[in-house]
């Protein structure tokens, strides 16, 4: 299967709108991470880390999806397949013969609802304060891109905590 599979990440960003009155690294930590996997046979969600950190997965496309918990569980499927048959196709990893037939819900979605995930990550997702989590990620940021992503600005040093 690896030269007929397919794998994206993906940031799945609540939609909240008393979110939108924190600040950008608690915002930041609100959302949640995945990476998507799998054939033209089946789609797998599999979340990263349960962290703080911000996951890097360098060379890797990401995507997002705006998670409201108030619209059906079948939206995010719905969401997930057709994102990834068009990832597929533009692989190429869709044979000729079936391209013109083929149809996004032919792909089985194996895992949980999106209600389900977010559920379980919200209750064990923690929250560190603004300069832990600045800290944390620039190490990280070094250690893993050399300081490439640039985490943080000469703005961030000026504001007050």
């Amino acid at each position: 299967f690896y030269n007929e599979s397919l794998m994206f990440g993906l940031t799945v960003i609540p939609k909240d709108e008393s979110l939108e009155l924190l600040d950008v690294p608690t915002r930041l930590q609100m959302e949640s991470r995945f990476i998507i996997a799998g054939t033209i046979d089946g789609v797998y969600v599999l979340p990263c880390k349960e962290s703080a950190m911000r996951c890097s997965h360098t060379g890797l496309h990401t995507m997002q999806f705006t998670y409201n918990p108030a619209k059906p569980e079948s939206q995010f499927e719905t969401y997930l397949k057709l994102t990834f048959c068009n990832e597929l196709k533009k692989a190429g990893l869709i044979d000729e013969a079936i391209a013109d037939s083929f149809n996004f819900n032919q792909i089985k979605y194996f895992g949980k609802s999106i209600h389900e995930i977010i559920d379980k990550i919200n209750k064990n997702r923690f929250i560190l304060p603004r300069e832990h989590f600045m800290q944390v990620n620039e190490k990280e940021d070094q250690k893993v891109t050399g300081g490439k992503r640039g985490f943080t600005t000469e703005a961030y040093y000026l504001e007050d905590f």
